[in-house]
């Protein structure tokens, strides 16, 4: 186990530990890194000492097929994207009926920037526009119009001042996606935002990293994720299907809690105590990816010879239902994304964050979710 501290200088250099006790250690797969920019510095040096790294967070499209050694339990920023501006152009009740979008993204990180892109040609296809900013990025030669900030820096004062401007050069508008890639920039954000009733029809779709209530957000903050606690036991209820041991019934009395909140100490706080985010879930996914490949070669071959190359061709074959979802990476042509994997709309609303729709793919594979998916 190591801490790269969500600093991105320590990344190659943490890579290049992992390489050099490899055989000494008998290191047969990486779990982590989480965040996609790592993910692109660290993959390189890991697959050339044929090391398979299988990420539980990272979205980037540009990793998708980037190498025989990268896999994730989540589906691509593609996904999110397409059903992001499916969901807030779509008609009331089932989406936001959302014509004017402004975009906010840090176009210093790849990331945040490929998520704009495509989630501005998305909205467009869908017959909405972008109205034009306060800068100017190019985005696969394209330019994308939005409103620059630096991530994990600009604090709610800079972004309340970012969001008055753009909402008085813009006072159409009535959508704001806001492409961020951590935690603290969705803080920082939501916190920013105006009150609901100077903009009663201003609202935000997001993506995974804001798995966060601040009072300002509340009601009109919408968020695409990798997946929700409650969603097993809401689709298999009908179905004769047991509980996830890791969720429980009910989603917040399984595994997790009795690990992480044995006596309910946390009623106020319950996320990451006794209910597991969606970072949590996907991390256990993933655990359980890496655990079916090593035993597959277990298998055939005594523990002491398997080698990163038998992990790393065994993980393609790994096919499973996720408490995340039915994860599959495709077999002998996979290209380290799972396939068809689902992801969930998300509402920070006044009594919590709930689950509006499911899009992408099948959640559990023959269980019938046409009452939850998302438009289309």
């Amino acid at each position: 186990m190591a801490n790269t501290s969500r600093l991105d200088g320590y990344n190659v250099p943490l890579a290049q530990q992992v390489i050099s006790i490899v055989q000494k250690e008998h290191i047969v797969g990486v779990l982590g890194w989480r965040r996609s920019s790592s993910c692109l510095q660290v993959i390189g040096d890991l697959a050339k000492h044929s090391i398979p790294l299988l990420s539980v967070t990272a979205i980037s499209d540009e990793l998708t097929n980037i190498s025989p050694y990268f896999f994730r339990v989540v589906a691509p920023n593609t996904v999110h994207t397409r059903v992001a501006a499916h969901f807030a152009t779509a008609p009331k009740p089932h989406g936001l009926n959302a014509k004017n979008a402004v975009i906010f993204f840090d176009h210093r990180d790849s990331h945040s920037l490929n998520i704009a892109g495509h989630f501005k040609s998305d909205f467009e296809k869908n017959g909405g526009t972008i109205l034009p900013g306060l800068n100017v990025a190019y985005f696969d030669k394209k330019p994308v119009q939005g409103v620059f900030f630096t991530s994990e820096r600009t604090d709610r004062k800079e972004f309340s001042l970012l969001v008055e401007q753009v909402l008085t050069k813009n006072p159409a508008v009535n959508l704001i996606y806001f492409a961020g890639i951590g935690h603290q920039d969705a803080v920082e954000f939501q916190n920013a935002l105006p009150p609901m009733e100077k903009y009663p029809d201003l609202r935000v779709v997001s993506v995974d990293t804001s798995y966060i209530t601040e009072a300002n957000a509340r009601d009109r903050w919408y968020f695409t994720t990798y997946t929700y606690h409650g969603q097993w036991s809401t689709l298999t209820k009908d179905h004769n299907i047991a509980p996830s041991p890791f969720l429980g019934p009910h989603g917040n009395d399984g595994e997790y809690q009795q690990n992480f909140d044995p006596y309910l100490k946390h009623g106020a706080t319950p996320y990451d105590n006794s209910i597991p985010d969606a970072t949590a879930i996907t991390s256990y996914d993933g655990l359980m990816a890496l655990t079916l490949a090593i035993k597959d070669v277990m298998a055939r071959k005594d523990a002491q010879n398997i080698t990163s190359q038998d992990v790393a061709k065994a993980l393609r074959q790994v096919a499973f239902q996720g408490v995340s979802g039915y994860i599959s990476f495709g077999g002998d042509k996979s290209n380290g994304d799972p396939v068809n994997k689902s992801i969930v709309m998300l509402l920070a609303a006044s009594q919590g964050i709930g689950m509006l729709c499911i899009g992408g793919g099948p959640f559990y594979p023959g269980v019938d979710q046409t009452a939850y998916n998302c438009p289309e």
